[in-house]
């Protein structure tokens, strides 16, 4: 079997998790004002304790998951310490970015 090049690994990847884990989540149902910024590493309450289905990398998480405190969680973590925390009416809704801070304004300003 050939070797593929890490790329095309990414890439295939990322289509995949696009498939399966991509959601389309009404405007209603997100509740904008509990939006914030969480560090992993000190806001514990909000680590995956169990991953249900999805995929775990080191430094990468992607898919449903139940945290610490209960909750249930859609995830896409590569930074631990910049995560945007959005809760939603089903689920909690994780993922990792640079300028979370910017993130939150913006949308506040058109929800």
């Amino acid at each position: 079997m050939p070797f593929l090049p890490f790329s095309y690994c990414y890439y295939f990847i990322h289509a995949v998790i696009k498939q399966v884990y991509c959601k389309k989540i009404p405007i209603e149902n997100i509740y904008v004002d509990n939006i914030r910024a969480v560090n992993l590493n000190l806001d514990k309450e909000y680590n995956v304790s169990m991953r249900t289905n999805g995929i775990g990398l080191p430094n990468f998480l992607s898919g449903w998951a139940r945290l610490n405190n209960g909750n249930k969680a859609l995830v896409y973590l590569t930074d631990r310490n910049n995560v945007l925390l959005m809760p939603t009416k089903d689920y909690i809704l994780m993922f990792s970015m640079e300028d979370t801070n910017d993130f939150i304004e913006k949308i506040k300003s058109v929800l």
